[in-house]
């Protein structure tokens, strides 16, 4: 939930993928909402540019590749090696 992680990652020069799905909400919360709270749903939903992944990443020091159809994942995770 901090990409702290990322920091570490990149200062250490470990060389690990992340890939995020971002479907513009706070997932877990959202799910404790559907599972427990008859979903009713508050303060989960987020804009779908915000926060901007690829520059969070990168300002933890890490390479970032934002993917926004099927037939770019391949190139992106080739990309990533």
């Amino acid at each position: 939930m901090t990409a702290q992680e990322l920091v570490t990652a990149a200062t250490e020069r470990i060389p690990v993928k992340v890939a995020i799905l971002n479907n513009a909400y706070l997932g877990m919360v959202r799910q404790w909402q559907e599972m427990f709270y008859e979903q009713r749903y508050s303060e989960v939903y987020l804009s779908p540019d915000l926060p901007d992944y690829v520059k969070w990443a990168e300002a933890m020091g890490c390479v970032a590749i934002r993917v926004e159809s099927p037939e770019e994942v391949g190139p992106a995770i080739e990309k990533g090696q």
